[in-house]
């Protein structure tokens, strides 16, 4: 292939990879840690939910792991957190009732026990966008739609932690 067609056509690319859509991720951070929380500990988990797309997004699910006992959300003005509760404990939290506008982003906060032994967990989300589109932050982390992830660690020095107890 000569040279010029070469550079021709090595320039369109990096053109089109310029101008195609970055596409933000939904992630759910712990505090103090971002991609770490202690095994047996109270925790504020953060979900970060931006919006890259030309219509707002309405409704995000997030679905609890189920070593994770959620105990309550923090408000948000003009969103509403409803909660999935399967045999007494909440699989799921859903905030709707608000929107978020193309190059906006939200957080919704929520308090919860991690589990009583290190391990990585695996957040899935559901984000909604006004136009009924559903995108689906399920998949394995090298996706084009990767699930969050936390690494729990072993628990801090001197805690006292016993399966299916949180302190």
């Amino acid at each position: 292939m000569p040279p010029r067609v070469m550079v021709a056509l090595l320039s369109a690319s990096l053109t089109l990879s310029a101008v195609a859509p970055a596409f933000a991720h939904v992630k759910v951070y712990a505090e103090p840690g971002w991609t770490q929380a202690p095994a047996c500990s109270y925790t504020q988990f953060i979900v970060v939910v931006p919006n890259e797309r030309p219509d707002p997004t309405v409704r995000i699910a997030l679905d609890v792991p189920p070593s994770v006992t959620v105990s309550a959300t923090q408000p948000v003005p003009g969103w509403t957190a409803g909660f999935t509760i399967v045999k007494g404990r909440v699989r799921g939290i859903t905030w709707s009732g608000g929107q978020i506008h193309p190059r906006e982003f939200q957080t919704f906060a929520f308090l919860a026990g991690t589990p009583s032994t290190p391990q990585l967990l695996s957040w899935n989300a559901h984000q909604t966008y006004q136009n009924g589109e559903v995108v689906n932050w399920t998949g394995a982390p090298d996706s084009d739609t990767p699930h969050s992830q936390t690494t729990i660690t072993k628990p801090l020095a001197g805690k006292d932690c016993h399966p299916g107890r949180v302190q």
